[in-house]
Protein backbone atom coordinates (compact mmCIF):
# COMPACT_ATOMS: atom_id res chain seq x y z
CA UNK A 1 0.00 0.00 0.00
CA UNK A 2 3.09 2.14 0.49
CA UNK A 3 4.23 1.38 -2.61
CA UNK A 4 1.01 2.46 -4.03
CA UNK A 5 0.44 5.54 -2.62
CA UNK A 6 4.54 6.60 -3.11
CA UNK A 7 4.17 6.31 -6.70
CA UNK A 8 0.79 7.87 -7.08
CA UNK A 9 2.58 10.76 -5.37
CA UNK A 10 5.41 11.02 -8.15
CA UNK A 11 2.87 10.37 -10.33
CA UNK A 12 0.46 13.70 -9.33
CA UNK A 13 4.08 15.65 -8.89
CA UNK A 14 5.21 14.79 -12.25
CA UNK A 15 2.02 16.24 -13.73
CA UNK A 16 1.88 18.89 -11.68
CA UNK A 17 6.03 19.89 -13.15
CA UNK A 18 4.68 18.95 -16.51
CA UNK A 19 2.20 21.61 -16.22
CA UNK A 20 3.42 24.21 -14.59
CA UNK A 21 6.65 23.57 -17.06
CA UNK A 22 4.16 24.33 -20.07
CA UNK A 23 2.39 27.33 -18.38
CA UNK A 24 6.09 28.72 -17.53
CA UNK A 25 6.91 28.47 -21.23
CA UNK A 26 4.13 29.81 -22.81
CA UNK A 27 4.29 32.68 -20.74
CA UNK A 28 7.69 32.96 -21.95
CA UNK A 29 7.26 32.87 -25.57
CA UNK A 30 4.05 35.68 -24.99
CA UNK A 31 6.59 37.74 -23.52
CA UNK A 32 9.20 37.41 -26.80
CA UNK A 33 6.03 37.75 -29.09
CA UNK A 34 5.54 41.18 -27.63
CA UNK A 35 8.78 42.38 -27.69
CA UNK A 36 8.94 41.27 -30.91
CA UNK A 37 5.90 43.09 -32.05
CA UNK A 38 6.97 46.40 -29.66
CA UNK A 39 10.43 46.04 -31.96
CA UNK A 40 8.18 46.10 -34.96
CA UNK A 41 6.17 48.62 -34.11
CA UNK A 42 9.37 50.82 -33.45
CA UNK A 43 11.02 50.45 -36.67
CA UNK A 44 7.71 51.19 -38.34
CA UNK A 45 7.51 54.20 -36.97
CA UNK A 46 10.71 55.14 -37.31
CA UNK A 47 10.40 55.00 -40.98
CA UNK A 48 14.09 54.33 -42.35
CA UNK A 49 13.87 55.12 -46.02
CA UNK A 50 15.79 52.14 -47.31
CA UNK A 51 17.59 53.75 -50.24
CA UNK A 52 18.92 57.08 -47.91
CA UNK A 53 18.32 55.07 -44.84
CA UNK A 54 16.87 58.98 -43.89
CA UNK A 55 14.56 58.90 -40.74
CA UNK A 56 13.56 62.43 -40.88
CA UNK A 57 10.53 62.48 -43.29
CA UNK A 58 10.65 66.07 -43.69
CA UNK A 59 13.48 65.42 -46.09
CA UNK A 60 11.47 62.71 -47.80
CA UNK A 61 10.66 65.30 -50.75
CA UNK A 62 14.30 65.47 -51.44
CA UNK A 63 14.60 62.09 -53.43
CA UNK A 64 10.62 60.97 -53.92
CA UNK A 65 8.24 62.82 -55.70
CA UNK A 66 4.01 62.01 -56.14
CA UNK A 67 3.84 59.66 -59.16
CA UNK A 68 1.16 57.96 -61.54
CA UNK A 69 1.19 54.29 -61.06
CA UNK A 70 -1.46 52.05 -62.50
CA UNK A 71 -3.86 54.52 -62.26
CA UNK A 72 -3.16 55.33 -59.05
CA UNK A 73 -0.64 58.24 -56.78
CA UNK A 74 1.88 56.95 -54.99
CA UNK A 75 4.90 57.57 -53.40
CA UNK A 76 8.01 56.76 -55.56
CA UNK A 77 12.04 57.79 -56.19
CA UNK A 78 11.72 60.68 -58.31
CA UNK A 79 11.73 60.40 -62.30
CA UNK A 80 12.67 62.16 -64.59
CA UNK A 81 10.48 61.97 -67.03
CA UNK A 82 7.51 62.72 -64.41
CA UNK A 83 9.01 66.33 -63.53
CA UNK A 84 10.36 67.12 -66.64
CA UNK A 85 7.36 69.12 -68.30
CA UNK A 86 6.48 70.62 -64.60
CA UNK A 87 5.55 74.26 -65.91
CA UNK A 88 7.73 76.96 -64.93
CA UNK A 89 7.53 78.52 -60.81
CA UNK A 90 5.63 75.49 -60.13
CA UNK A 91 6.07 72.40 -57.86
CA UNK A 92 4.57 69.12 -56.97
CA UNK A 93 3.15 68.45 -53.55
CA UNK A 94 1.29 66.19 -51.66
CA UNK A 95 -1.29 66.82 -48.57
CA UNK A 96 -2.88 63.99 -47.17
CA UNK A 97 -3.53 61.38 -50.40
CA UNK A 98 -3.90 63.98 -52.85
CA UNK A 99 -0.99 65.65 -54.69
CA UNK A 100 -1.64 69.40 -55.78
CA UNK A 101 0.57 72.10 -57.55
CA UNK A 102 2.13 74.93 -56.07
CA UNK A 103 2.26 77.34 -58.51
CA UNK A 104 4.28 80.86 -57.66
CA UNK A 105 3.06 83.78 -59.55
CA UNK A 106 5.10 86.86 -59.94
CA UNK A 107 4.90 87.75 -63.78
CA UNK A 108 1.31 88.38 -64.78
CA UNK A 109 1.63 85.90 -67.60
CA UNK A 110 -1.57 83.65 -68.57
CA UNK A 111 0.33 81.43 -70.76
CA UNK A 112 2.44 80.04 -67.57
CA UNK A 113 -0.77 79.56 -65.79
CA UNK A 114 -2.25 78.02 -68.89
CA UNK A 115 0.45 75.30 -69.15
CA UNK A 116 -0.18 74.64 -65.41
CA UNK A 117 -4.07 73.84 -65.62
CA UNK A 118 -2.89 71.56 -68.60
CA UNK A 119 -0.70 69.98 -66.35
CA UNK A 120 -3.40 69.27 -63.97
CA UNK A 121 -5.98 67.92 -66.52
CA UNK A 122 -2.57 65.67 -67.97
CA UNK A 123 -2.06 63.91 -64.77
CA UNK A 124 -5.22 64.43 -62.75
CA UNK A 125 -4.41 66.78 -59.90
CA UNK A 126 -7.74 68.60 -58.64
CA UNK A 127 -6.03 71.51 -57.30
CA UNK A 128 -3.50 74.27 -57.70
CA UNK A 129 -2.21 76.66 -54.81
CA UNK A 130 -1.27 80.13 -56.27
CA UNK A 131 1.00 82.28 -53.87
CA UNK A 132 0.86 85.79 -55.50
CA UNK A 133 4.16 87.38 -55.16
CA UNK A 134 3.80 90.64 -57.96
CA UNK A 135 3.72 94.49 -57.75
CA UNK A 136 0.60 94.08 -60.89
CA UNK A 137 0.80 93.84 -64.66
CA UNK A 138 -1.68 93.60 -67.35
CA UNK A 139 -5.11 93.61 -66.41
CA UNK A 140 -5.87 91.85 -69.33
CA UNK A 141 -3.32 89.03 -68.95
CA UNK A 142 -5.08 89.02 -65.11
CA UNK A 143 -8.27 88.62 -66.68
CA UNK A 144 -7.52 85.95 -68.63
CA UNK A 145 -6.31 84.32 -65.21
CA UNK A 146 -9.02 84.48 -64.07
CA UNK A 147 -11.10 83.23 -66.69
CA UNK A 148 -8.72 80.24 -66.69
CA UNK A 149 -9.15 79.64 -63.07
CA UNK A 150 -13.07 79.48 -63.86
CA UNK A 151 -12.52 77.50 -66.76
CA UNK A 152 -10.78 75.02 -65.49
CA UNK A 153 -12.75 74.71 -62.04
CA UNK A 154 -16.50 74.33 -64.11
CA UNK A 155 -14.77 71.61 -66.85
CA UNK A 156 -12.42 69.68 -64.99
CA UNK A 157 -13.28 70.52 -61.62
CA UNK A 158 -9.43 72.17 -60.40
CA UNK A 159 -9.82 73.91 -57.83
CA UNK A 160 -7.45 77.49 -57.37
CA UNK A 161 -6.16 78.45 -53.82
CA UNK A 162 -4.77 81.78 -53.83
CA UNK A 163 -2.49 83.16 -51.07
CA UNK A 164 -0.56 86.30 -50.15
CA UNK A 165 2.48 86.23 -48.51
CA UNK A 166 4.45 89.17 -49.40
CA UNK A 167 2.33 91.64 -51.84
CA UNK A 168 -0.62 91.20 -53.68
CA UNK A 169 -0.60 94.54 -55.96
CA UNK A 170 -3.03 96.09 -58.95
CA UNK A 171 -3.39 93.04 -60.92
CA UNK A 172 -1.82 90.73 -58.11
CA UNK A 173 -4.28 92.35 -56.09
CA UNK A 174 -7.28 91.31 -58.86
CA UNK A 175 -6.28 87.52 -58.97
CA UNK A 176 -5.87 87.34 -54.79
CA UNK A 177 -9.45 88.12 -54.57
CA UNK A 178 -10.83 85.89 -57.66
CA UNK A 179 -9.81 82.28 -56.34
CA UNK A 180 -11.68 79.45 -56.63
CA UNK A 181 -10.73 77.62 -53.66
CA UNK A 182 -9.62 79.30 -50.08
CA UNK A 183 -8.26 83.00 -50.50
CA UNK A 184 -5.65 83.59 -47.76
CA UNK A 185 -3.13 86.27 -46.94
CA UNK A 186 -0.39 86.47 -44.41
CA UNK A 187 -1.34 88.91 -41.95
CA UNK A 188 1.60 91.20 -42.36
CA UNK A 189 0.93 90.93 -46.19
CA UNK A 190 0.85 94.07 -48.57
CA UNK A 191 -2.08 94.10 -50.78
CA UNK A 192 -3.05 97.15 -53.04
CA UNK A 193 -5.90 98.21 -55.16
CA UNK A 194 -5.98 101.70 -57.58
CA UNK A 195 -7.73 102.74 -60.58
CA UNK A 196 -6.76 101.85 -64.13
CA UNK A 197 -4.37 104.10 -65.67
CA UNK A 198 -4.87 103.91 -69.12
CA UNK A 199 -6.36 101.67 -72.06
CA UNK A 200 -5.31 103.99 -74.96
CA UNK A 201 -3.24 102.46 -77.63
CA UNK A 202 -3.25 105.18 -79.71
CA UNK A 203 -2.87 108.86 -79.30
CA UNK A 204 -5.82 111.32 -78.17
CA UNK A 205 -5.96 113.29 -81.27
CA UNK A 206 -9.81 114.93 -80.87
CA UNK A 207 -11.90 116.03 -77.99
CA UNK A 208 -14.23 113.44 -79.24
CA UNK A 209 -11.83 110.38 -79.13
CA UNK A 210 -10.38 111.61 -75.67
CA UNK A 211 -14.41 111.13 -74.46
CA UNK A 212 -15.03 107.68 -76.26
CA UNK A 213 -11.66 106.31 -74.64
CA UNK A 214 -12.66 107.29 -71.04
CA UNK A 215 -15.88 106.37 -71.63
CA UNK A 216 -14.18 102.84 -72.49
CA UNK A 217 -12.02 103.16 -69.21
CA UNK A 218 -14.77 103.66 -67.34
CA UNK A 219 -16.95 100.46 -68.26
CA UNK A 220 -13.32 98.28 -67.84
CA UNK A 221 -13.08 100.40 -64.31
CA UNK A 222 -17.12 99.62 -63.55
CA UNK A 223 -16.76 96.10 -64.66
CA UNK A 224 -13.35 95.55 -62.63
CA UNK A 225 -15.50 97.61 -59.03
CA UNK A 226 -18.30 94.99 -59.91
CA UNK A 227 -16.54 92.06 -59.73
CA UNK A 228 -14.25 92.94 -56.86
CA UNK A 229 -17.70 93.80 -54.81
CA UNK A 230 -18.95 90.46 -55.58
CA UNK A 231 -16.18 88.79 -54.02
CA UNK A 232 -15.57 90.82 -50.80
CA UNK A 233 -18.21 92.72 -48.33
CA UNK A 234 -17.27 96.25 -49.52
CA UNK A 235 -20.02 97.87 -52.03
CA UNK A 236 -19.05 98.98 -55.72
CA UNK A 237 -19.47 102.94 -54.99
CA UNK A 238 -17.23 102.35 -51.91
CA UNK A 239 -14.68 100.50 -53.91
CA UNK A 240 -14.81 103.05 -56.24
CA UNK A 241 -14.59 106.10 -54.15
CA UNK A 242 -11.70 104.59 -51.96
CA UNK A 243 -9.59 103.79 -55.30
CA UNK A 244 -10.17 107.15 -56.72
CA UNK A 245 -6.84 109.36 -57.71
CA UNK A 246 -5.05 107.06 -55.19
CA UNK A 247 -3.76 103.58 -54.34
CA UNK A 248 -5.44 101.35 -51.94
CA UNK A 249 -3.10 99.69 -49.71
CA UNK A 250 -4.18 97.39 -47.13
CA UNK A 251 -2.14 94.81 -44.44
CA UNK A 252 -3.43 91.03 -44.59
CA UNK A 253 -5.56 91.73 -41.83
CA UNK A 254 -7.69 94.42 -43.18
CA UNK A 255 -7.89 92.30 -45.86
CA UNK A 256 -9.45 89.60 -44.38
CA UNK A 257 -12.14 91.85 -42.28
CA UNK A 258 -13.35 93.22 -45.74
CA UNK A 259 -13.87 90.14 -47.04
CA UNK A 260 -11.23 90.24 -49.72
CA UNK A 261 -9.78 86.81 -48.63
CA UNK A 262 -10.91 84.03 -46.78
CA UNK A 263 -8.63 83.29 -43.98
CA UNK A 264 -5.29 84.71 -42.84
CA UNK A 265 -1.75 82.23 -43.38
CA UNK A 266 -1.63 82.41 -39.23
CA UNK A 267 -2.77 83.69 -36.43
CA UNK A 268 -5.63 83.83 -34.13
CA UNK A 269 -8.57 84.30 -37.05
CA UNK A 270 -11.18 84.06 -33.63
CA UNK A 271 -9.46 87.22 -32.51
CA UNK A 272 -9.56 88.75 -36.37
CA UNK A 273 -13.64 87.98 -35.88
CA UNK A 274 -14.34 89.53 -32.82
CA UNK A 275 -13.34 92.96 -33.83
CA UNK A 276 -16.14 94.90 -35.31
CA UNK A 277 -15.92 94.70 -39.27
CA UNK A 278 -14.91 98.63 -40.01
CA UNK A 279 -16.20 99.58 -43.08
CA UNK A 280 -13.64 101.44 -45.29
CA UNK A 281 -13.47 105.21 -44.58
CA UNK A 282 -14.05 106.78 -48.37
CA UNK A 283 -13.41 110.15 -47.30
CA UNK A 284 -10.31 109.32 -45.89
Amino acid sequence: MENKSAWKGKIIFFIVAVFLGFVYYSVANAETDMDIDKKTETEETKSICPLTQITDQKTCQGCHEVQRKDGAFVWGVKDKAWLDDVPFNAKLRYYAEDPYMYFLLEDIDASNVLKAYEYCVKHGIKKVHMEIQSPGGSVVEAWRIIGLMENYKNRYGIVTDTESLGMAASAGFLILASGTGTRTAAPTAMIMCHELWSLSFLKLETPAKALDDAENLRIWQDNLNRWISSHSKVTMDEIAAKIKHRSWWMVGEDAYKWGFVDKLSWGDESLILMIPVVEPDINR
